[in-house]
């Protein structure tokens, strides 16, 4: 822990001269005024205190001047010194907000858009993810260079009073010293200790901050009010936030009891010199300058603790070395990267073979659960995947677990030996009940996940051989929990500028939002494709659930129109009105012929016209054929159909 301290520190310090040289010469500048200053106004003092009884014995006018220069320089120096303190502060706080946005930068680029989901759902990552956004009870990172600096001075300013000590009594400076240093080295390594428990529980602080949003944020304010959760959620963030902070609590009552025994060590060194300065000067054997000297020194010396600043330094500059982890762990993935393009590919037919994938063994994050907390949100009254930001479509097969310190039983499979394959000109559907591992299988197409064992190729070659960006460029994907993001219409399927001038990109922009059906739609809307949406916007407007996931649909084929050869999309027609429904499925079907084409949906009455149907129950899969072909078999498939046009029989008939 000391090792990593030293190292925080280190780079703290190199990414303050990267941040700005003028300035850190300034920092550095104030550092040494700040440490020099208090041993010469020391100085300064003695030798005015030395000179009062001669000037009181001249009088007034004739003893002012013996003591008003060095009275005059003491003020200087002490001016100097409280403004060299007060720039100190100033720069360091400007340093460490340019090092924090330097390490969210950092931070960002380690979590990188390019890579998959699976990083990102680590626990490890997570937690070093809440310690850089202080979620984790660390204290704000732009305060660590101030800190620094302020302890920095502080070491320095006690070297002075330490060697006037010895002028006094070379034991007496060296007493006080090593009491000193003792309670400064025990105190921080039991400061370290408190720290590294601290963050060791940033998983449960995590769940701490979920609940704590859950309370003060929207998200699921509705659920909270309706059903009287609130003081479920308070009781929930006081059990998260107590069960993070009590092993501290338990770590701090031996670390205190060395604190307290060193520190009356270093009274019983304070009293011992002390009663040797009273009794060398009432005895003679120290001069009244001297003195106020030594009991300045014997004062000041405390400044080798490094004041306040030194026990919450290494709590601000935790994201330092968690941003160090974040990198580390990158490139560690960075050097199994692929080697081959995906380019060339024509992805002419997608094949799995045998792929598993499950959560990780010791009970981390679920490799295959949702980055996003927001789903969880919905669902606030569950207890299973919530508090850690799972899925809801998957969340329950994560094993539960109410206190972290409790072992976790081995996961069972999200998907289990799936294999089979699609060919261009193809459509697929994927069913089966909820947590059957469909969205899971999508993602995994996607290269946003890594199966556990097994391959899934495109046109033959497997997709962890080829770089997962450049293999997206061949995607396009509707997800069930589509981003809406509060921009234009066009931005929204495109990152487009109204004054860019791309008048090319703008028609098919059009043309994407006629082939979803939304051409009328926006049209209507003040300025068109450059309307912002969202109500609360200025100028903004707000589209319903159907109109914006048929939006999500044009960003789809805003890609296939760039050249994308695969369609992935996740519950396609959730939103929409069923009695558009039809019309919508059809239109995509023949908009996207001769692609390879993948549907996740639970509505039978759209899957039907697919040309192949593939049944998942438990990760596994258990049929597959046309919808014909699965109706004449009495297995799930017809059980699902039958069960879900059941209100609807006695209209029609079903077949």
């Amino acid at each position: 822990m000391k090792s990593t301290h030293r190292h925080n520190r280190r780079d703290l310090i190199g990414l303050a001269w990267q941040s700005g040289r003028g300035s850190t010469a300034l920092l550095f500048l104030t550092i040494v005024i700040g440490g020099v200053g208090p041993a010469v106004f020391m100085l300064l003092v003695g030798v005015t205190v030395g000179r009062l009884p001669e000037a009181a014995r001249l009088g007034f006018d004739d003893g002012a001047g013996r003591v008003a220069g060095p009275v005059a320089a003491a003020g200087a120096v002490f001016l100097v010194t409280q403004v060299a303190g007060k720039i100190r502060f100033a720069v360091g706080e400007i340093l460490g907000q340019r090092i924090e946005i330097t390490l969210r930068e950092r931070a960002m680029r380690a979590c990188s858009i390019d890579d998959g989901l699976d990083h990102l759902q680590d626990d490890r990552t997570r937690d070093d993810l809440a310690i850089l956004s202080g979620a984790a009870g660390g204290l704000p990172l732009e305060r660590a260079v101030a800190g620094l600096a302020e302890v920095t001075s502080a070491l320095v300013g006690a070297v002075g009073p330490l060697l006037l000590l010895m002028f006094f009594h070379v034991w007496a400076g060296a007493a006080v010293a090593l009491a000193w240093f003792a309670v400064r080295i025990v105190a921080g390594r039991e400061n370290g200790k408190r720290l590294e428990l601290l963050f060791g529980q940033a998983h449960v602080m995590r769940r701490a901050e979920y609940f704590r949003k859950l309370a003060v944020q929207g998200a699921a304010a509705k659920e909270i009010r309706v059903f009287g959760l609130r003081d479920w959620v308070l009781a929930r963030l006081d059990q998260e936030w107590l069960a993070a902070i009590r092993p501290t609590w338990r770590r701090r009552r031996p670390s205190d009891a060395k604190i307290l025994l060193l520190s009356c060590v270093l009274v019983a060194v304070y009293g011992l010199v002390f009663w040797r300065l009273v009794d060398d000067g009432v005895n003679g054997g120290l001069e009244t300058g001297a003195f106020a000297v030594f009991l300045q020194a014997l004062i000041g010396a405390s400044a080798v603790s490094g004041g306040t600043a030194a026990f919450g330094l290494d709590v601000a500059l935790a994201p330092v070395s968690a941003v160090r982890r974040l990198e580390e762990r990158k490139a560690a993935a960075s050097r199994g990267a692929a080697a081959r393009t995906a380019k060339d590919l024509t992805v002419r037919r997608l094949e799995l073979r045998d792929v598993t994938f499950a959560y990780d063994s010791n009970g981390g994050a679920a490799v295959g659960a949702t980055a996003d907390g927001t789903d969880a949100a919905a669902n606030v009254a569950t207890e299973r995947g919530e508090a850690r930001g799972e899925s809801r479509d998957e969340s329950h097969h994560k094993p539960h677990d109410k206190t972290s310190a409790k072992p976790r039983s081995a996961p069972r499979p999200v998907l289990d030996g799936v294999s089979f394959s699609v060919a261009a000109g193809e459509s697929v559907a994927l069913v089966g009940e909820n947590g059957a591992g469909k969205t899971t299988l999508l993602k995994l197409l996607a290269g946003l996940l890594e199966p556990v064992s097994g391959r899934i190729e495109a046109d033959g070659v497997a997709l962890h051989e080829l770089g997962r960006a450049d293999w997206r460029r061949h995607l396009a994907m509707v997800f069930q929990d589509f981003a809406r993001l509060p921009l234009t219409v066009a931005e929204n399927i495109h990152v487009l500028r109204a004054d860019s001038g791309d008048e090319q990109t703008r028609k098919t922009v059009l043309d994407c939002l006629e082939r979803v059906g939304l051409g009328e739609r926006v049209a209507r809307l003040p300025h068109g494709i450059d309307t912002v949406l969202g109500a609360r916007l200025p100028g903004g407007v707000d589209f319903s659930g159907g109109e914006w996931q048929r939006l999500a649909l044009a960003r789809a084929f805003f890609t296939l129109h760039q050249g994308a050869r695969v369609l992935l999309v996740d519950e396609p027609t959730a939103s929409i009105d069923p009695s558009a429904e039809t019309e919508f499925f059809d239109r995509l079907l023949d908009e996207t012929e001769g692609m390879i084409r993948i549907v996740v949906s639970h509505r039978f009455n759209t899957v039907r016209r697919v040309d192949r149907i593939v049944v998942l129950d438990r990760g596994r899969v258990i049929e597959s054929g046309s919808h014909d072909d699965l109706m004449r078999q009495d297995g799930l498939y017809r059980r699902m159909f039958l069960a879900q046009a059941a209100p609807f029989t006695e209209q029609g008939g079903v077949r």
